[in-house]
């Protein structure tokens, strides 16, 4: 089958010619969402209080939020929509990825960091993917839907495939063919950033916090092994001072057997953010420098099942292998406004110094992606300019 650019699957443009394609797109988009309307009016009268029934209005809510994708909004003779699926609908509308790409071309230019120059030379472990079958670039935030996109991406090369095979990176790499950026020379950089797709996934920055903790920092109850290989010194310095090893010298410390309270988690990377860096926590702008790299897709871990449909398109164009979009993680599987708001819970619960302090480390991260906090009302997440006021979660 012929290769479709990803460019092409989310825009309906190709690369290298994206005007030709604008008046096919439009027809296209016109007799979708005249069939998809069609459908709707005709099956309206069979929808029943059964299993056939709820089936079919499954069926046509996922149709009426592909059809928001191409608009400004629901239309209003939609009848077939309840209240709350046609609010989902609007929202999925509302977000679209060109709005995301703006606001944050926006804030990068308000920050004055537009085309910052990217050390190279500190990059050496980022997992930068590179799909040269598919022309895509994926930057990988560990913790913000790795294991779903790295699955989609290695569906079409190699069919359902076996989990274990997505890690480690270097298993990853060898089964897909894929390649890191930083192993390329520098003409082969500049081309992949140039001229591929490229895609980043994103998180609230304090659910992601809260994910690390729960997969980093306690194993069994005990701090995790691999983050205490890393930072022994500075967790041992840090429980020191906080008087929670008196009476225990160096040679009877077991890290292992110690613990380390969500709070102080929070407040351990706050006093030592520059040394106590990790994947897991790292900042997305230190992780994929957003500002350097001309993304053209933004997704949301929060809904992610909508912002990848483009990409579950494209990468299932290959062989006809239809990959599960979805969220690898049970906890995340509740909807985002409930998610959100049992943030808060979490974090009210931090001082407001140590909390001062940590949301002044993340907040690129914030301003960029339209993530927000407040100790009233929670987590929330929404882009404002000056012609959109919306919310993305």
């Amino acid at each position: 089958m012929e290769n479709v650019s990803a460019a092409k699957i989310f825009t309906g443009k190709s690369p290298s010619s994206m005007a030709q394609f604008r008046g096919k797109a439009l027809v296209v988009v016109t007799l979708t969402s005249a069939i998809l309307f069609a459908y709707a009016w005709f099956n309206v009268s069979l929808i029943q209080n059964d299993d056939v029934g709820k089936a079919i209005q499954n069926q046509r809510r996922i149709g009426a939020i592909q059809m928001a994708d191409h608009q400004d909004s629901v239309p209003d003779n939609v009848g077939y929509l309840d209240p709350g699926v046609k609010k989902a609908a609007t929202k999925r509308a509302i977000c679209d990825n060109s709005i995301r790409i703006g606001h944050l071309n926006r804030i990068c230019d308000d920050m004055k960091l537009t085309n910052e120059p990217i050390p190279w030379q500190e990059l050496s472990g980022r997992h930068w993917i590179v799909d040269d079958a598919h022309r895509v670039f994926y930057c990988l935030i560990p913790k913000a839907a790795t294991h779903t996109i790295r699955q989609l991406l290695a569906t079409p090369i190699l069919g359902r495939l076996n989990v274990s095979v997505l890690y480690p990176m270097q298993s990853y790499l060898s089964a897909t063919g894929f390649r890191l950026l930083y192993h390329l020379d520098e003409d082969e950089r500049r081309a992949v950033l140039d001229d591929y797709f490229k895609m980043i996934v994103v998180r609230h920055p304090l659910d992601r916090l809260r994910s690390a903790y729960a997969n980093k920092m306690k194993q069994a109850g005990t701090l995790n092994w691999q983050v205490l290989h890393k930072h022994q010194h500075i967790i041992e310095e840090f429980l020191r001072r906080k008087g929670k090893l008196a009476g225990v010298d160096g040679d009877s410390f077991d890290p292992m057997n110690m613990t380390i309270e969500f709070e102080e988690f929070v407040d351990l990377i706050g006093v030592d953010d520059k040394q106590f860096v990790d994947e897991h926590w790292m900042t997305f702008y230190d992780t994929c420098f957003p500002c350097s790299i001309h993304y053209d897709a933004v997704m949301r871990v929060e809904t992610l099942e909508g912002d990848a449909s483009a990409l579950y398109r494209f990468v299932g164009s290959d062989n006809g292998s239809e990959p599960t979009v979805g969220l690898n993680n049970a906890d995340l599987s509740l909807d985002p406004a409930s998610k959100l708001s049992a943030i808060r819970s979490v974090f009210r619960k931090i001082p407001a110094n140590v909390m001062a302090r940590m949301l002044r480390i993340y907040d690129k991260d914030f301003r960029m992606f339209g993530y927000h906090w407040d100790p009233d009302e929670g987590a929330t997440c929404h882009i404002s300019s000056d012609n959109f006021t919306g919310e993305c979660c």
